[in-house]
């Protein structure tokens, strides 16, 4: 692979047009709405009562339950306890003794069982079957 070589040249020169500005996205909402007076331009932040300054936060929404979700069907630890403890919650009106565990228990031990081992077997299966 050829070796490619980039040559920069610098200006040490003073720049006596006009100083840097600052990069977009760190102008501030109030500067952009005063260059920008047009609807779609409208900032997305809202501001604080409480806030002298008048600095805008931005309203920012995190991780949402449905990406909580999909994030824990990936991780195997959070679903085998998942999987153990939901049982528990169907069966709770049954647990009178300790005997009545074994319902939930054995629910569970059923549930991880399809979600852990039968796709397992299904891919190594499939794997031996393309061999041939």
């Amino acid at each position: 692979m050829p070796i490619k070589r980039l040559t920069i040249e610098l200006d040490d020169s003073a720049d006596q047009t006009s100083p840097t500005s600052a990069p977009e996205s760190l102008v501030t909402v109030k500067s952009r709405a005063k260059r920008d007076n047009t609807p779609s331009s409208m900032p997305t932040h809202y501001e604080d009562e409480n806030d002298e300054k008048g600095t805008y936060k931005t309203n920012k929404t995190g991780r949402t339950f449905p990406d909580l979700i999909t994030e824990s069907m990936d991780n195997p630890k959070v679903m085998f306890v998942i999987l153990m403890f939901a049982p528990f919650i169907i069966f709770a009106s049954k647990i009178d003794s300790i005997m009545s565990f074994k319902y939930p228990i054995l629910t569970g031990l059923i549930l991880n069982f399809f979600w852990f081992i039968v796709p397992w077997v299904v891919k190594s299966t499939s794997r031996l079957l393309d061999r041939k």
